[in-house]
């Protein structure tokens, strides 16, 4: 008989402990017949293999460990290979070595490793087994193999078994670990699991909790498949038992280690973009146009009468008022929101040159729904002829002057007259104009408005994202696939998608578009066509059934799963064209990098790959390989949730997903995994979707909330996740949430960008002043669903987060547990008089069983069988409790309904009859003054006959315990007392960031090298160190000098001086683009369309050219890019401040030194030329100030003296002048701006001599 545990394929996935180098020894004790495998660590661990004990004779594994000077410990007992009969029954190994026919053949040393072969015959095949033990680190690696590969009366899978004699022990699971954690009463840990990476298993699952009341399942299970032949694959698994003083030993670790593209990840937040760009859309609507003919010259009044035309709908809309000849200036922008339905007029008088301009601009503001506003432009010239546009609505283009055009960015196009309804209609849904009104359309704008996207985040300096950008797939969002190129039109051209990448990449951020490999759609034209539909690519089960995925519930198409090993096939088709047409520079992974790749696997007995979950997961890894160097970036994913998540373990193969937590906003908060094993390998961002977080199951719509936002980016922090800005937030407005996401971004990116490549030192919670482990916080009782814990890094960074509330909330599925008491559950049947018997945790399906085989209860709901079933919580309170849920039929295609309750004591408080197939079902929300210690009985009732009485009855139980939740702490800025959802961090270089409440107001602080950002939330000034701000402000260090991005504020000081004053509380952001030029642009305005802005943070050199010409800024209305529009305005300079007045709300405006040298030689002795201007030298501090007429005797070339004291203003620089206009401007300059100011000094122009 051959030797069957021939070493598997290289393990991918071994505990933290087998990395630890220790001096390993085998030997055999003769006299007891245990094998013993030593490794020499401190302590040293110790794993002993009994061959005389009658389980491992009849084929069972038992292994007892011992660690330093503890007695030996039973960590898995009356485990070993799981059998399928030919009838298809499962027997588990103790029932296998009950039928007493397995033979331990051979049992010796191999090498380093314990070998144990068995022969058995269960039923018609004589089967062959071998159970392989090796020590690698201080774990113990056991490798079972067989050759068989029938499918019935054969090998069904691998069950690790339980502890045996551990009184006291107990089961934990951690946030995104898969695999429970045993905690021995010895002060040890365990773990016993299969690498599910390397495995023959089509699927795995862990036991966990009492076995019985002196032993515990902490335990994996396999169970094997066989293909539609019958035949299963051979058996091939290694189990990894650890055992060790250190929690993290036990850790599984992939062995993978970062990509080349992880380290771009640390300072990148990311933008989840599901269609939020169309509230950041670039100009689009309709254009009203009136060019004055010869004989309307001279002076003229201009009046815009105008109203929403509704109120009842819709975002509002935008006006942008423009005249003159090109370039056309911005008169004005106001914004018309859907209540505004009082006709309001807008007026000016103007002079009018022939081919003058008038043009009104009629903008969606995000969406164009119900945008219809009346608009009525009237010009009333000199002569008293009026221009009417409701009177003189023509069918001409030009009629009386009046065109009628389609704004799509700074594109304008003649719109179509419709004689049927007698309008002008555009190309873009709704675009119209009519006699008196319009209508702003909406194209195919989606990637336009991506573009648009980008450059609003820049503009707010939010420059450090990567955007996950999910809608545009040729055929629409989950539809047709795997087909995905081109781009959906109906979100605009390809050309548009590749500006829109383009735009992201020159932003410096990451743009990855939504791919799915996993869903093969049917053909269903011309409605719902896949044309890459190929019946072979899908994955069928055992029976040879197609293998479902996603339903598409609006197109009510059904997908198939494609078979692991195809998918490549698919993304080599769809991506390389992808990189090719729009070269995104990151790739996104539905679905597959969040779950197991179990759910892939092929049983066509034709299929060329191995059904096996290892196989499925080297093909998925496979996919992820090739993707990230098809598009030359990082991989993300979605992530994954429950039992079936893989996601932490595709870790250094995907580079990070949106990480959803277990039990969602009620999440254990206890990041030792994920920051030591997964972090250094996948920069995770979130928590997972604010529609799933903030929703207690599925997905729901979320109101914006600060405190549960606040909360949401503490557990962030906690888990070293990168910030998630995403858009499942509902009536939000754009103002809101710009203002949402520059928050997230000033408080995270410094302090991501610090912890995101640093290894955790030390991870400790607070248990009342006293400082704790995990696994001591755990025997302490810690609750840490409201954890305060400390993590150091290396390096020196301390990050304290309270993820403490005074809102408490336990959730009936997140606090489901296998223990009774827990969270304050009990679960029991009702006995005889109502008498509540309790109920037996059952580890295989992690339910709770009474009596009777369907008297059931598990995380979501229940099952009766005779006697109702009831769910108990116990109130930890004295006050009023609110009690929210849900109650539904969960078996709608048979039985007669059941009976639920709520009872207070033997009072009944709340009751539903369901019927059968009502899943609507009932809603419930009560609140009630609950006494500590009173008792909530949850109850379903069955009516004439149990089947089909599958209940779903889910609930949220919240309260207010009138406790104090505010962790102080001490840190380098002194006593902080964290509140709830509050954060410091603090590290080298004086770095400091915190999110806390200071005196009873909220109070946001980050100061780093990078930028200082302060910002209060009630709108009243308050001082953080050396800023003083009523709204909130980011001093962002720059190539260019400093530049301020300011949010909802009218003031902002630093270091005692002032920095920003605004006339209206709005966002202000003014970028230096180079050293002579500033783009300003004003946003969000409360209740002003112009304001005054007061810039006195100046960079030093302008400053320094002030002080010596006060007139020497300029600025100018401008593009996004900073290109000048108009020739501008001087900028006042006033005691210390520049002065920008009535600027409009939303145009950008570029502020600008004028220039009067290029170098030194240029300016008088005792001066220097400094950006553009001749200033004091160093080396003579007694020179001219430059601001003297004629201070050393020279004379204006024109006769004039020389009013600034400066160098030649114009001229060419090969005749040795002082430098033209043209070339005084370093990078390029304001360009047409200073060009068009300098054109009357022309005449002024003054030579140097000689």
């Amino acid at each position: 008989m051959s030797v069957l545990a021939a070493p598997p394929a290289a393990a991918e996935l071994v505990p933290v402990g087998a990395r630890i180098a220790a001096r390993a020894s085998v030997s055999f004790d003769a006299a007891t017949r245990t094998y013993r495998l030593r490794a020499e660590s401190t302590p040293p661990v110790e794993y002993a293999i009994p061959v005389a004990n009658p389980d491992v004779a009849s084929g069972l594994l038992h292994v007892e460990a011992t660690v330093g000077a503890r007695a030996p410990v039973v960590v898995v007992s009356r485990g070993g290979t799981r059998y399928r009969d030919a009838a298809g029954a499962i027997l588990e190994p103790p029932a296998l070595a009950a039928l007493g026919t397995t033979t331990l053949v051979e049992h010796r040393l191999d090498g380093d490793a314990v070998l144990l072969r068995y022969a058995e015959s269960p039923g018609a095949h004589d089967l062959q087994k071998s159970y392989r033990f090796r020590l690698q680190g201080i774990a113990l690696a056991i490798e079972v193999a067989s050759p068989s590969t029938a499918g019935r009366d054969g090998y069904a899978g691998v069950m690790l078994g339980a502890t045996e004699d551990t009184p006291g022990a107990f089961v934990r699971t951690l946030p995104y670990l898969p695999e429970p954690v045993g905690v021995l009463p010895d002060g040890t840990y365990f773990a016993a699991y299969i690498d599910r990476t390397v495995s023959s298993a089509a699927s795995i699952a862990a036991w966990l909790g009492p076995r019985d009341a002196a032993s515990v399942y902490a335990h994996a299970v396999t169970h094997m498949d066989p293909d539609t032949a019958g035949a299963a694959a051979p058996l091939r698994e290694t189990a990894w038992v650890t055992v060790s003083e250190r929690l993290e030993d036990v850790f599984p670790e992939p062995s993978r280690g970062a990509s080349r593209w992880r380290a771009d990840l640390g300072h990148r937040l990311v933008l989840d973009v599901w269609g939020l760009q169309a509230m950041f859309g670039g100009d689009e609507g309709v254009t009203l146009l009136w060019r004055a003919p010869a004989s309307a010259l001279g002076r003229a009044h201009v009046a815009l009468r105008y109203a929403a035309a509704g109120g009842t709908c819709g975002d509002g809309v935008a006006l942008a008022i423009r005249s003159g000849p090109v370039p056309v200036e911005l008169l004005d922008r106001i914004a018309v929101p859907p209540s505004a339905t009082t006709p309001q007029t807008w007026e000016t008088d103007l002079d009018l040159a022939e081919g003058t301009e008038v043009r009104v601009d009629l903008l969606r503001a995000g969406n164009n729904h119900c945008d219809g506003t009346q608009l009525r432009l009237t010009v009333r010239t000199a002569g008293g002829e009026t221009f009417d546009s409701q009177a003189d609505f023509s069918s001409t283009q030009g009629g009386r002057g009046f065109f009628y055009l389609e704004r799509v960015g700074e594109t304008l196009t003649e719109m179509t007259w419709d004689a049927g309804d007698g309008r002008w209609e555009g190309r873009g849904a709704y675009s119209i104009l009519g006699p008196g009104w319009g209508h702003p359309g909406q194209g195919a704008s989606a990637y336009r408005d991506g573009a648009a996207m980008v450059r609003r985040l820049a503009e707010y300096g939010l420059r450090h994202l990567a955007i996950l950008f999910h809608v545009w797939q040729r055929w629409g969002y989950d539809q047709g696939l795997p087909d995905h190129h081109p781009t959906n039109p109906a979100g605009g051209s390809e050309a548009e998608m590749a500006a829109f990448v383009a735009e992201a990449r020159a932003a410096g951020m990451l743009l990855a578009l939504h791919e799915n490999y996993t869903d093969m759609y049917p053909d269903h034209p011309p409605d719902y066509p896949s044309p890459l539909f190929d019946a072979n690519a899908i994955a069928l089960d055992s029976s040879g059934a197609r293998r479902l995925g996603w339903y598409q519930e609006s197109t009510r198409q059904q997908a198939c799963r494609i078979a692991a090993g195809r998918m490549l096939d698919f993304a080599r088709l769809e991506s390389s064209a992808i990189a090719a047409d729009y070269r995104p520079n990151a790739a996104y992974l539905d679905v597959n990098p969040g779950w197991n790749p179990g759910l892939a696997i092929d049983f066509n007995a034709d299929s060329p790959d191995a059904p096996t979950f290892g196989a499925s997961f080297d093909a998925h890894v496979a996919l992820y390989d090739w993707i990230r160097e098809n598009y030359d970036g990082p991989l993300f994913g979605e992530g994954g949730e429950g039992p079936d998540r893989f996601d932490s373990y595709y870790a250094g193969a995907v580079d990070g997903v949106e990480r959803q937590t277990e039990g969602r906003r009620a999440a254990t908060v206890a990041p030792d995994y994920e920051l030591r094993v997964v972090k250094p390998r996948m920069m995770n961002h979130g928590l997972g979707y604010y529609s799933r977080y903030f929703v207690d199951e599925g997905q729901g719509d979320v109101a914006y909330d600060e405190t549960a936002l606040d909360q949401y980016r503490a557990g962030e922090i906690a888990f070293g996740h990168a910030g998630f800005l995403g858009d499942g937030l509902g009536g939000v407005s754009a103002a809101a949430l710009m203002r949402h996401f520059a928050r997230e971004y000033w408080l995270l990116q410094a302090l991501q960008s610090r912890y995101a490549d640093a290894e955790p030192v030390r991870i400790l919670y607070d248990d009342g002043g006293a400082l704790r482990t995990l696994g001591e916080a755990w025997r302490a009782g810690i609750d840490l669903v409201a954890a305060r814990l400390l993590v150091e890094y290396e390096g020196g960074l301390t990050v304290r987060v309270n993820r403490d509330s005074a809102r408490r909330t336990v959730h009936s599925g997140a606090g489901f547990s296998y223990e009774q008491g827990a969270n304050g559950f009990g679960y029991a049947e009702e006995g005889p008089g109502g008498t509540l018997v309790p109920m037996t945790w059952e580890a295989a399906t992690r339910r709770w069983r009474g009596a009777r085989t369907y008297s059931l209860w598990w995380d979501v709901g229940g099952h009766p069988d005779g006697p109702p079933i009831v769910r108990t919580w116990t109130s930890p309170v004295a006050g009023r409790v609110r009690v929210e849920g849900r109650v539904a039929d969960g078996n709608p295609d048979c039985g007669d309904g059941v009976d639920v309750e709520i009872r207070r004591g033997t009072a009944v408080i709340w009751s539903y009859g369901i019927e059968n197939g009502d899943t609507a079902g009932s809603t419930f929300d009560l609140s009630l003054d609950l006494t500590t210690g009173e008792v909530l009985a949850f109850r379903i009732a069955q009516r004439a006959d149990n089947f089909c009485d599958g209940t779903r009855f889910v609930w949220t139980i919240s309260w207010d315990d009138g406790s104090p939740h505010d962790w102080t702490v001490e840190t380098s800025a002194g006593r902080v007392d964290l509140a709830p959802s509050g954060f410091v961090a603090e590290g080298p270089d004086g770095f400091l960031a915190l999110s806390t409440r200071q005196g009873g107001r909220w109070i946001d602080f980050v100061r780093s090298p990078e930028y200082v950002y302060a910002g209060v939330r009630d709108g009243a000034p308050a001082t953080f160190e050396d800023v003083t701000t009523d709204g909130a402000i980011a001093f962002v260090a720059g190539e260019h000098g400093e530049s301020l991005h300011a949010t909802a504020l009218t003031m902002a000081d630093r270091a005692g001086a002032p920095a920003l004053r605004v006339s209206a509380r709005a966002d202000v952001n003014l970028r230096m683009l180079d050293p002579q030029r500033a783009l300003v642009t004003v946003r969000q305005a409360e209740a002003a369309a112009r304001v005054d802005v007061g810039w006195s943070r100046l960079p030093g050199a302008w400053r320094e050219i002030l002080a010596g010409h006060p007139d020497a800024v300029r600025w100018a209305q401008a593009r996004e890019d900073g290109t000048a529009t108009e020739a501008g305005n001087p900028a006042p300079f006033v005691d210390g401040t520049l002065r920008l007045e009535e600027l409009l709300v939303d145009q950008p405006y570029v502020v600008f030194l004028s220039s009067e040298c290029v170098e030194d030689d240029d300016c008088r002795r005792g001066q220097r030329c400094a950006e553009g201007w001749c200033v004091p030298s160093e080396a003579d501090a007694d020179a001219d100030a430059a601001g003297d007429a004629g201070a050393e005797g020279d004379t204006d070339a024109a006769g004039e003296a020389g009013t600034d004291g400066g160098a030649d203003l114009g001229g060419s620089p090969a005749a040795g002048d002082g430098g033209g206009c043209g070339c005084a401007v370093p990078g390029g300059g304001p360009g047409l701006g200073i060009l068009l100011w300098l054109l009357p000094w022309l005449r002024h122009l003054r030579r140097r001599g000689g």
